[in-house]
């Protein structure tokens, strides 16, 4: 209760009203297209709007992404993938301490290329390279991973 001087000089009790209760919608959306051909070849549009009533935590994001492999000379293939986002954010951007910036390249402008090869029948050997990249609000975020890796199929 919120007490306030009431006009005769008394009292009274004036109920405070309950704290809005939080609000989220989320929509996602896309459409993409394939290529199956001498080279492969995927291309995507995705929207995703994640509105909510409370500050801070409204969002809204386009992302393009191309993803593509190709036969090369001597059974090696190459595989090439790259992503670039727009993403709004109406009450600005509300970054803590407290929550880590996660390090995935679905949340990230993004260009990386494989070279696969097969060892054995079973065995395939890969060398990837990949670049991140975001910018949030004053600060850029970059990453740069290679990496080597021997991969079993079945």
């Amino acid at each position: 209760c919120l007490w306030i001087e009431g006009p005769i000089g008394t009292f009274s009790c004036q109920q405070q009203p309950p704290p809005p209760r939080r609000h989220d919608a989320v929509i996602s959306t896309g459409l993409g297209y394939s290529y199956r051909g001498p080279f492969h070849l995927t291309a995507q549009y995705a929207y995703l709007d994640s509105s909510s009533n409370s500050h801070g935590e409204t969002y809204r994001r386009h992302r393009f992404s191309a993803t593509g492999g190709v036969r090369l000379p001597y059974d090696f293939t190459l595989l090439a993938s790259a992503a670039v986002q727009i993403a709004q954010y109406p009450d600005g951007l509300l970054l803590s301490s407290d929550l880590p910036v996660y390090e995935d390249e679905e949340n990230a402008n993004m260009v990386s290329v494989k070279l696969v090869h097969p060892l054995a029948k079973h065995f395939d050997i890969d060398l990837k390279y990949a670049v991140y990249f975001n910018r949030l609000g004053n600060d850029t975020y970059l990453r740069m991973v290679g990496s080597l890796g021997i991969g079993w199929k079945w």
